[in-house]
């Protein structure tokens, strides 16, 4: 069995997954040579208050899970915001 672990550290996780993402391009999509170019627009923007708010976590949490899972598909993502 794997390694158990009692709390989020992102100190000690981050960094070496953040590394990864940077080296492989994984969210730097190449739309010019994408051979199955994607767009996911999530919503224009719009001024909307100070900051983040709840409502942008239910605007946003759908078209992410779908950005990735067409990145999972094998398409080159776009989204924009």
């Amino acid at each position: 069995m794997g390694k158990t672990v009692d709390k989020y550290l992102p100190d000690q996780i981050e960094p070496k997954w953040q590394k990864i993402w940077l080296d492989k391009k994984i969210y730097q999509p190449d739309l010019e040579a994408a051979k199955k170019p994607f767009y996911n627009l999530m919503m224009f923007p719009y001024p909307s208050a100070e900051g983040m708010h709840v409502g942008n976590m239910y605007a946003f949490t759908g078209s992410d899970i779908y950005g990735r899972y067409q990145r999972m598909k094998g398409n080159d993502i776009l989204e924009p915001i």
